[in-house]
């Protein structure tokens, strides 16, 4: 069931990418609470990631990570690369991502779900 809720390939309807949001976010946040805690078990990542990013922490990190690899399948599985306003609205999703909220970028990237490709 989760395989069909979260199908990169499958044109969604509005209510198919609202859970596609729903399952999204339940991988989300169960790739995060791992890594994290895997990279702090080492001493890697323990809160704040210093240096090049300037104090942002390691799960915006990694949830920014998880937009921009998901809507760039999204893109590619549905050969949308050649469609400005498709790769506009995920390189958003990816900034507002790493700004915002990851949740307020994976809203972004399950409305790529509901664009028919080509």
């Amino acid at each position: 069931m989760l395989h069909k809720m979260t199908d990169i390939t499958k044109t969604h309807d509005v209510m198919g990418s609202i859970w596609f949001f729903v399952g999204m976010s339940i991988i989300l946040l169960g790739i995060t609470t791992l890594t994290g805690h895997v990279l702090g078990a080492l001493g890697i990542g323990s809160d704040v990631v210093s240096g090049i990013f300037g104090g942002v922490g390691i799960t915006t990190i990694i949830g920014t990570l998880f937009v921009l690899i998901t809507g760039g399948s999204i893109v590619h599985h549905k050969k949308l690369t050649g469609d400005m306003i498709s790769v506009v609205v995920l390189l958003t999703g990816v900034y507002l991502a790493y700004t915002t909220s990851v949740f307020l970028g994976l809203v972004l990237v399950s409305y790529l779900t509901m664009v028919k490709g080509k």
